[in-house]
């Protein structure tokens, strides 16, 4: 639950490491930022997956102009711009680390110019990568909250809710979840417009820069219902957010199985929900289990269902 938490901390202390460095330190600092984004994905889908890719020209212009004026078009299109210019100029072979700070700073001594250097061209992207994570921890928290609602008070009687209407059980459960969503504060999460790749489940903010995609996917063997919809659902997502230029995805389960599934990558991290970065997209997947009885924790008699990469990607085409 505090994944996101833990990566936005991580994040500023690693921008912290940089601005308190030493002439001598600066230059091991400044790799250690960056590679350190890379290196979690997480993080660095942020950066990849945008629409705002700049051209190598600009980069030139202003490298050979102290004059070169960009209009930013919002926050994320500064921080990607700033990301990639940076990233440019650190990979020329005559590239010095002292130049960027005389490049992009201002002040006569280093800790002037750094101090320049990471508030006007560091911080933007830290501050635009620091702010997706605070929306996903707030959606996170939200689905959190629904799946401890619903398993704890309302499982008996969504069960039966789907049980009882089967042609139209499935509608019946992600409207449940629209309902919470909009209660909870979710803007207009009932929309299902169709995309590229068809239409999702719940796709909230429309209106916004900012929308919000979400999957809904029921398990359930007596309808062949098993991990081959959760592919399916994964897969969904997948292509959603790319038709909305979304980082983030959202695939919602409701297991009517005496399953745990259980989502195994090659990821250590063990926080929930399950979390895989791909395609340079995070995608959460939670589930909500609503079978009729006692649980397996309380049985005894727990029936682990495991979920890895390769069953996740067997639907998914990313060429279509």
């Amino acid at each position: 639950m505090y994944y996101n938490h833990n990566l936005r901390v991580n994040l500023k202390e690693w921008r912290n490491r940089l601005i308190k460095s030493s002439t001598e330190q600066f230059p091991n600092s400044h790799k250690f930022f960056f590679d350190k984004i890379k290196g979690t994905t997480a993080l660095y889908c942020y950066l990849i997956d945008s629409r705002f890719k700049p051209e190598e020209e600009l980069f030139k212009q202003i490298d050979n102009s102290t004059r070169t004026r960009i209009e930013y078009e919002n926050e994320e299109h500064e921080a990607i711009t700033k990301y990639y210019l940076i990233q440019w100029y650190v990979e020329r072979t005559d590239f010095h680390i002292g130049n960027i700070t005389r490049k992009f700073g201002s002040g006569n001594t280093h800790n002037e110019r750094l101090q320049s250097y990471v508030e006007q061209y560091i911080d933007p992207i830290v501050n635009y990568i620091g702010d997706h994570l605070d929306e996903g921890s707030a959606t996170l928290y939200l689905l959190e909250k629904y799946k401890l609602r619903t398993e704890w008070f309302f499982k008996d009687k969504l069960n039966e809710l789907y049980q009882n209407n089967s042609a139209t059980g499935e509608n019946k459960l992600e409207e449940d979840l629209r309902l919470f969503l909009f209660d909870q504060g979710v803007d207009y999460p009932f929309s299902t417009p169709l995309s590229a790749s068809g239409r999702a489940d719940v796709v909230s903010m429309l209106h916004t820069s900012d929308p919000l995609v979400m999957e809904i996917k029921i398990c359930d063997q007596k309808k062949n219902y098993r991990i081959n919809r959760i592919a399916d659902g994964f897969a969904q997502v997948v292509k959603y957010a790319n038709d909305y230029h979304k980082n983030v995805g959202y695939l919602v389960v409701f297991n009517m199985d005496e399953y745990n599934y259980e989502i195994s990558f090659d990821d250590k991290d063990k926080t929930w929900p399950p979390r895989l970065s791909f395609d340079g997209k995070n995608i959460y997947i939670i589930f909500i289990n609503i079978f009729k009885g006692v649980s397996a924790s309380k049985s005894g008699k727990i029936k682990n269902q495991i979920v890895n990469l390769q069953d996740l990607t067997s639907n998914l085409d990313l060429a279509n």
